[in-house]
């Protein structure tokens, strides 16, 4: 009874504050299953509220989700639905496609993305529903689609069409809630969460606990995604253990490799000397030349300033969901090619120059798409027909000869006319 006549003056003193009023007969209550008919009267009549019900929605978003978390969300589903329906209709280009996409469509749960998890299925589901858009149908049925979704979903300096990954994008937003939570500890949300589940520990060490709520649940996602890529930056260097802790900027590996003797010092604060400068004897017994690099590559603040943790992936090391989006499809590729068996890229940039290359032509947004298709041998002549068993062999059904991209533009006895 004490809560409910706190809510009740707190209600009051915004109105005073305000000039507005809160509208009892309007209003609702949601009591929890637990909770005796007694004491819900009693709350009732404190608070002068005797509607009890709970809506589904509030701002746009489900009030409860529990355990079919499918079916709360199902309205993300639909409102995708609609949209994509309705554009069908249209005879559209790949550029205006593209722009509906990621402008439009892809636009729509970001809200719920930034607080729950939404389910696997369902974001395969949306997934392919915009890849069916994309390459359209007729009569009904679906064309093929020949690029896969995931391919189309990285950004376009490594080849894809920059579509997002909404798995991976929802990630990237839990992450950002998870950096707010670290980086406001005296923010309101943060105070009731950690009162609630890391009473006696940091955040980076809290764990999802028992019973938890959906929201704690999709930070504590989140917090797995910002471990990938959070950085002490180093200040007096007394509160970074050298072995526990990320804190070398380099690609890879964020922590020194191995040590060179037996009992090596624990804390960066023991690598730096009194005049605010790096132990360079130190470093050299202690640890191997890779990690010396990486170690006296970082600026020794001279001013007293404690450690703190910084993004990776910015410059200014502060986090943005954009970069940890970029760095989860990074993941996301290298994992798929070591588990198909791709060779890596052995030259990065070049192959980001040349894709890059692609998108600055001076042409429309078609053509760029078809220069795209191009590149990535997705148009559907002989040799990729046949590769996909839809075609007997891969001969030319003009002149006969050995169809190809550069057979049909360039090598084929009507390509020449033209």
């Amino acid at each position: 009874m004490e809560s409910a006549a706190e809510v009740k003056n707190a209600l009051q003193l915004y109105c005073r504050a305000s000039g507005q009023q809160v509208n009892t007969d309007k209003s609702s209550i949601y009591f929890a299953k637990g909770c005796s008919k007694t004491l819900r009267g009693e709350i009732k009549e404190v608070l002068d509220i005797h509607n009890e019900a709970l809506i589904e929605k509030y701002l746009g978003m489900p009030i409860e989700v529990g355990s079919l978390t499918y079916g709360a969300f199902k309205y993300i589903k639909d409102r995708v639905w609609q949209r994509v329906q309705r554009w069908m209709e249209q005879c559209l280009s790949a550029g205006g496609k593209e722009v509906l996409i990621k402008s439009v469509v892809q636009a729509l749960p970001t809200y719920s993305m930034s607080c729950f998890r939404l389910p696997w299925g369902l974001c395969k589901h949306i997934d392919g529903l915009l890849c069916n858009f994309w390459w359209g149908s007729k009569g009904g049925k679906r064309r093929m689609n020949w690029v896969a979704w995931d391919d189309m979903t990285i950004p376009k300096y490594m080849g894809g069409l920059g579509f997002r990954n909404m798995e991976l994008f929802n990630l990237a937003l839990l992450a950002k809630q998870g950096w707010r939570v670290m980086q406001n500890p005296e923010a309101l949300n943060a105070r009731v969460l950690k009162v609630v589940y890391f009473p006696h520990r940091d955040f980076l060490e809290a764990t999802v606990g028992a019973n938890p709520s959906r929201v704690w649940r999709a930070i504590m996602d989140g917090k797995d995604v910002l471990k990938q890529g959070i950085i002490r930056r180093i200040g007096s260097g007394s509160s970074t253990n050298i072995w526990q802790s990320n804190w070398l900027p380099r690609e890879g590996f964020l922590r020194p490799l191995c040590s060179l003797v037996d009992q090596p010092p624990q804390w960066v604060s023991e690598l730096i000397t009194q005049d605010r400068q790096w132990n360079k004897e130190l470093l050299r017994d202690v640890f191997i030349p890779m990690d010396i690099e990486a170690i006296e590559s970082i600026p020794i603040c001279t001013a007293s300033q404690e450690d703190f943790w910084g993004w990776q992936y910015e410059k200014n090391r502060i986090f943005s969901a954009r970069s940890a989006y970029r760095m989860l499809v990074h993941t996301s590729d290298r994992r798929s090619a070591w588990i198909e068996h791709r060779a890596g890229i052995s030259d990065l940039k070049a192959v980001e120059k040349d894709w890059t290359e692609i998108w600055k032509v001076q042409v429309s947004s078609k053509i760029r798409v078809f220069l795209w298709r191009l590149a990535r041998q997705s148009l559907p002549t002989g040799d990729v027909r046949n590769r996909r068993n839809m075609a007997p062999n891969a001969s030319c059904s003009l002149c006969g000869g050995c169809d190809s991209w550069r057979h049909s533009l360039l090598e084929c006895n009507m390509a020449k006319v033209v």
